[in-house]
């Protein structure tokens, strides 16, 4: 399904449904490690990567799951990915942040 919004420079986007339900299967997951439901939470986690697999955090929070589960390999590959994930955004910002505040 494909949803449209309008952007502030009048442009038209596509809306990834995908994205959305990534980060909801995400947030869903926190809720159920937070409520001791580690084993619905991982599922949560698998399901939000499944549905976005550039989703960092649900790497991440997978990631801490298989450790508390004592899946430490499993672990260490879920944050690597999560880290190489991350890498190019913070690549972006720190460049971002250079060509605002080094010009003169």
């Amino acid at each position: 399904m494909e949803y449209l919004i309008s952007s502030s420079k009048i442009q038209s986007e596509k809306v990834d449904v995908n994205k959305i339900f990534a980060r909801y299967h995400n947030i869903k997951g926190t809720k159920s490690a937070d409520n001791g439901r580690i084993k619905e939470a991982l599922k949560e986690f698998d399901q939000s990567i499944e549905l976005n697999p550039w989703y960092s955090p649900a790497y991440f929070n997978r990631g801490t799951i298989k450790a508390d589960l004592g899946d430490f390999e499993g672990a260490k590959a879920d944050f690597d990915r999560a880290k190489e994930l991350e890498m190019p955004l913070i690549r972006e910002s720190r460049n971002a942040f250079s060509l605002r505040y080094n010009q003169v």
